[in-house]
């Protein structure tokens, strides 16, 4: 038995910009902490700058109650990135199979709801725990 996810996002801007809307608002600690495992992150209270551990750098503003993101970037795979972590972090189902199948304990949640810290010292970019999510809602990234 399999099925697909549809996640409740809008896209829409032009070739350096994008703007994201969400139907339920992020979750801004888990977001943050996404956007972390990209790259370098400075900012808070919802303007960012990502300097990206693969290159590039977005400027990213997340908008007030938590729906709309703007990404602005020339490096177009930055930006991709940034935008499917705002559709994750608006979607957890906090059933801690992420967490459980991680073979190195490097993700872990904070608190209730869906916030996550993940260890980049332990991480070792196998996706397991975009694998076990059901709604596929982990991030992960392309092994180095």
């Amino acid at each position: 038995m399999s099925f697909r996810v549809k996640y409740p996002v809008r896209f829409s801007g032009d070739g350096g910009s994008l703007v994201v809307d969400v139907d339920k608002p992020i979750n801004m600690g888990t977001f943050t902490e996404f956007l972390k495992m990209l790259g370098s992150v400075e900012g808070t209270d919802g303007s960012y700058i990502v300097r990206g551990k693969f290159g590039g750098e977005a400027e990213v503003r997340v908008g007030q109650g938590g729906n709309k993101v703007l990404i602005s970037s020339n490096n177009k795979e930055l930006r991709v990135h940034i935008a499917g972590f705002v559709a994750r972090a608006s979607v957890c189902g906090e059933c801690n199979l992420c967490v459980n199948w991680c073979p190195t304990k490097a993700l872990r949640r904070v608190g209730s709801g869906p916030s996550f810290i993940v260890d980049e010292s332990k991480c070792i970019n196998c996706l397991l725990c975009s694998k076990a999510c059901p709604l596929g809602s982990v991030p992960g990234l392309s092994p180095s």
